[in-house]
């Protein structure tokens, strides 16, 4: 199951602070998001009331990601209702942000992204607003840039835990079984606030042991659960 956030109080506290602090280098966002907001809201960020916050989300209902510069899509590609696959990466000062696996816009973003506070889903960060309304799943942080070949996967539902596993800060799956719903490699200690409601999980891929891929669908049942177990056994990630 993924989680659909009211946009008023609901938001997750992923308990991470200085695993996702990255100073001027490089690291790249990600999530599953739908949402029909015409306004500025934040899926992803980390604020400090400073000017080294960061967030990913819509400005205007456009996909925008700031870190000191913003940098949002030419289009509109995101504000439909629908689930799609959100990503930012900074490389080398360079901010490039993609909706389903396609490149929407780059610019330069190279001031420092080491904010005090935790990490947010669903909202700026500890004591701001602009939270999200819309669901969200499969939220994922890496410290490196994935390179275009990499967005385009995660556009087509390979799960986060499947890319660059030595680099990746943590990996949040948004099932919502539980109050403390922690990353996969258990980089912090999360909670929640307000009271997300559990909705149908996005399809994701998935390797089998013999290194086939394979689709999960979430829908009802909640099948997506055998899925993070096996992920759990994965070399570097916690049990």
């Amino acid at each position: 199951m993924a989680l659909s956030f009211s946009g008023t109080t609901d938001a997750f506290d992923t308990g991470v602070s200085t695993g996702a602090n990255f100073s001027t280098g490089d690291f790249t966002l990600a999530a599953w998001v739908t949402s029909s907001s015409s306004g500025t809201v934040v899926a992803i960020g980390k604020n400090s009331g400073s000017g080294d916050s960061y967030w990913f989300g819509l400005a205007g209902g456009k996909l925008s990601c700031s870190v000191n510069a913003t940098v949002t899509e030419v289009g509109n590609t995101v504000n439909d209702g629908n689930w799609h696959s959100i990503v930012a990466t900074r490389i080398s000062g360079t901010l490039t942000i993609y909706s389903d696996g396609t490149a929407r816009n780059s610019g330069t973003a190279n001031g420092s992204a080491s904010p005090g506070n935790n990490l947010y889903i669903a909202k700026f960060g500890s004591g701001a607003a602009f939270n999200w309304p819309g669901s969200m799943a499969e939220v994922a942080v890496w410290s490196v840039g994935l390179d275009a070949a990499e967005a385009a996967s995660l556009g087509k539902g390979v799960c986060p835990a499947l890319i660059r596993t030595a680099s990746l800060v943590d990996y949040w799956p948004l099932i919502g079984r539980n109050t403390v719903d922690n990353g996969i490699k258990g980089a912090g200690s999360g909670s929640y606030a307000g009271s997300p409601a559990r909705v149908d999980h996005p399809r994701v891929m998935w390797r089998r042991r013999r290194n086939t891929i394979a689709m999960a669908a979430a829908a009802g049942g909640g099948s997506i659960i055998p899925v993070l177990y096996r992920q759990r056994q994965m070399q570097g990630m916690a049990a």
